[in-house]
Order: structure tokens, then sequence, then C-alpha cells
């Protein structure tokens, strides 16, 4: 369920902006249906850019956990490099089948 949290994220804030920009032309047709013009407009014009402005913020949000996941697994396979490479200088014994992390 938490293996792609930032790939959920990104895919729910693209939901999210679509249903906001749809609930705002909806709800401005209505206004405008129901003589508040200026209010109709104002939403049609307000609600899809609050929208859009709130999914930059999610999306990047959910690169951020992406990246930081991605770090996070190469920053494990430098320290096994390093724990492999530090035994090898100091004349411990290791597995030569083992290699090194790729």
């Amino acid at each position: 369920m938490y293996s792609n949290i930032g790939g959920m994220i990104k895919s729910a804030s693209t939901v999210f902006m679509w249903l906001g920009i749809i609930a705002s032309a909806i709800a401005g047709t209505f206004l405008l249906i129901g003589a508040e013009i200026a209010y109709g407009i104002g939403i049609m014009i307000a609600g899809p850019a609050v929208s859009w402005f709130s999914y930059l913020f999610m999306y990047g949000f959910g690169e951020l956990i992406d990246k930081t996941a991605e770090s996070d697994a190469l920053l494990h396979i430098v320290e096994e490099n390093q724990k492999k490479i530090i035994a090898k200088l100091s004349g411990e014994s290791i597995d030569e089948d083992e290699g090194y992390a790729t």
C-alpha cells in the first residue's frame, strides 16, 4: 500500500485538480443561470486557477517523495560498497563472488 506513495500523491493531485476544474465550471454555470453573472464569472476564472495552483504543490510534494526514496536507495548501495572496500583494505576475508552492489 505504501510502496509508491509519491506516485499515489501525484495521481491524486491530478484527479483533485480536474475535479476542482469541473466543479468550478458547473458552479459557475449555475451562478450564471441564476443571474449572478459576476460571481459566476469569478468562480469560472478563480476556481480552475486555485485548483491548478494547489495541484502544483501536491504534485511537487509527490515528486519530492519519489526523489527522496531514489536517493535513499542509492545511498544504501554506496554504503554497502564502502563496507566491502573497507573490509578489503583492512585485510579481512571477503567473498569475491559477491562483488559490489549495483
